[in-house]
């Protein structure tokens, strides 16, 4: 509904020349500002989508009218415009380039975890700024390339051939002294790194591990069926190994690859759990590996869990999904970021109390976290 209802404001607004309150029009955005004499499209990451729009203008014209970002995992918005004539105000040309794009990929308004900023060009003169880009560099994910890509790719971390990411499972199974686990990973394209990560862990101490690690489990959000046949519950897409070999763990987490990859963006995180937890009984910790930019498509599974869920969130550049602190606190786990233990603090917060992770603040409201207020850089 808040959607629908921005949706018509917007069409008043661009279609609408005699509205009379047009500059009140906002959005719930904050843009960091950088200056450049001269943004270079053309060298515009693989992993970018660019929207073009002339100078002095709101429309698309490099843009089919169907959504380019749809099943895409977008990080970052950048706005481009032109400081020319310099020192004018571009700000409500900017909100009508704003709700053309928002015409064009509601999503990405009500979306916490991406980034924006206001890119603007300096270097402008009377003879050339028509020449300069304006419009939008859309910032995402990159896309799964092949299963052989990544078998490389992983025994390249395993190695120490590639660094890994940021060291953020290392970390966290170094200052946690969990035993018996059952460690669930979420094995879509984007969570390669840490995967490679976590068999990198495995590897440096696989003597203390082996004990240690009762279970891998991995799960690929239903091999690759299609995204109107995932049932919650019954998407599928699961795969395990018992034996404490790490070309076992290895070979299990090909087989993930192999199986499956890409799709719709929410997983089947719970499933996973509930499997891992049916499966292996007697284990004490359930380690659950998740993307912090994904969300959970079966969190209506939630309460079939009957064991605290620890939860190392990766990919947390802004906040933490409020899923998983959910996650965390129903089932009476733990969230775990490079930088700190989230635990007894989330037993003991009340209802209306606010709890501030990362900057950030989390009310719990009617039982459930809510991002209250995000940090401004």
């Amino acid at each position: 509904m808040k959607n629908f209802f921005n949706f018509c404001l917007l069409l008043i607004f661009c279609c609408g020349p005699f509205f009379s309150n047009a500059q009140s029009i906002s959005f719930p955005i904050e843009f960091d500002t950088v200056y450049t004499e001269k943004f270079n499209y053309k060298k515009a990451g693989e992993n970018s989508t660019l929207i073009r729009m002339p100078y002095g203008s709101w429309k698309i014209i490099n843009s089919s009218p169907s959504n380019p970002l749809k099943r895409k995992t977008v990080l970052e918005v950048r706005l481009i415009c032109t400081d020319y004539p310099k020192g004018e105000d571009f700000t409500l040309l900017n909100k009508k380039r704003l709700a053309s794009l928002f015409l064009l990929a509601p999503e990405l308004f009500d979306n916490p975890f991406i980034e924006w900023t206001l890119v603007y060009q300096t270097g402008a003169t009377k003879s050339d700024y028509y020449h300069y880009y304006h419009g939008f560099e859309i910032v995402c994910r990159p896309d799964y390339t092949s299963a052989k890509y990544e078998r490389e790719y992983l025994l390249n971390i395993i190695k120490g051939y590639t660094p890994v990411k940021d060291s953020l499972i290392l970390k966290i199974m170094k200052r946690n002294d969990w035993k018996d686990m059952t460690v669930v990973g979420d094995f879509t394209g984007s969570m390669s790194p840490y995967i490679g990560e976590l068999l990198l862990w495995y590897n440096l101490t696989i003597n203390k591990s082996k004990e240690e690690v009762d279970a891998f489990v991995f799960f690929n959000d239903g091999n690759t069926k299609a995204d109107a046949e995932k049932k919650i519950g019954k998407t599928g897409g699961i795969y395990y190994t018992e034996e404490n070999e790490l070309d076992s763990v290895l070979q299990t987490a090909v087989t993930t690859i192999e199986n499956g990859f890409g799709g719709d963006i929410p997983e089947n995180d719970i499933e996973a759990l509930l499997f891992a937890q049916d499966k292996f009984k007697e284990s004490e910790n359930f380690i659950l590996v998740a993307d912090n930019l994904a969300n959970m498509r079966d969190v209506a599974l939630i309460e079939k869990l009957e064991k605290p869920v620890r939860i190392i969130i990766c990919g947390v550049s802004r906040v933490i999904n409020t899923e998983y602190l959910n996650l965390a606190l129903k089932t009476k786990g733990s969230i775990h970021t490079i930088e700190e233990d989230i635990d007894d603090m989330l037993l003991e917060i009340k209802e209306g109390e606010i709890i501030n992770l990362g900057g950030n603040e989390y009310m719990l409201k009617d039982g459930r976290f809510i991002l209250y207020k995000i940090k401004r850089t």
